[in-house]
């Protein structure tokens, strides 16, 4: 008896635990993950994270009321989105509703506003109308200027660079020196043709060979090492929001 005993006591020992049901993923992973990455898109999805994205847009989820007015930008979702993901978030939306037919003041032309301004802002230099564009500190960096805190608004929270101008910034610090990025858009923005009617003549770069490796200097490293505080910064806060 105390043989049988033995081995089937050590089995349920043994025995793995029931595996714990996989969390369902939040919207913020559908749709700032699977739904971009995704080809096709059902209506009912696209309507749910076009909701979502005007949510960032005007700070609440939107309404009649609000979509009166035209949606804000500067969220950190943006540094995440590539030009390809934006591409394709607009074509889901394109695909699940009349957006010239659409009403201006509707979820349908609103999100699709937000996502073609998205998607300009990703590769371009203007941050918003209250700051205009990041030529300033753009220009410094990339001829090896150290920036100073105020240049880049670190003391007016409510005027502060968005996430994704200030990691162009710290990006530039790299570029001036021809540095080959591993994000397609660093290197389409920095070394690509420009687009943009009116931007002054900062882009693109011309390229110095075609390298990963590059010599910060003293300047250089000062303005990296002020970005990424200036970054980290802002993500606590938009956390706390």
């Amino acid at each position: 008896m105390f043989r049988i005993i033995v081995p089937l006591a050590l089995a349920l020992l043994a025995s793995p635990a029931a595996a714990e049901p996989k969390a369902a993923p939040s919207i913020a992973e559908q749709c700032e993950t699977a739904w971009p990455a995704a080809k096709t898109a059902d209506r009912q999805k696209t309507w749910a994270c076009l909701t979502h994205f005007l949510t960032y847009g005007y700070g609440e989820k939107p309404t009649p009321e609000l979509m009166t007015l035209d949606p804000g930008y500067g969220h950190p979702v943006e540094v995440k989105l590539s030009v390809a993901d934006l591409d394709r978030m607009i074509a889901h939306v394109e695909k699940a509703c009349d957006v010239e037919a659409a009403p201006v003041e509707s979820e349908c032309a609103r999100g699709h506003e937000m996502l073609t301004g998205m998607k300009s802002r990703r590769m371009g230099i203007f941050e918003d109308v209250n700051l205009g564009s990041i030529e300033g500190p753009l220009r410094k960096v990339l001829a090896g200027q150290k920036l100073t805190r105020a240049e880049v608004f670190a003391d007016h929270a409510e005027l502060s660079l968005s996430l994704l101008s200030l990691w162009k910034l710290r990006n530039a610090a790299y570029a001036r020196h021809g540095y080959r990025f591993k994000t397609p858009d660093l290197n389409t923005f920095f070394y690509g043709p420009r687009e943009a009617v009116g931007e002054p003549k900062l882009l693109p770069l011309a390229r110095k060979g075609d390298t990963r490796k590059v010599t910060l200097t003293a300047e250089d490293t000062a303005n990296v090492q002020l970005i990424k505080a200036l970054e980290a910064k802002a993500k606590a806060g938009a956390k706390a929001d």
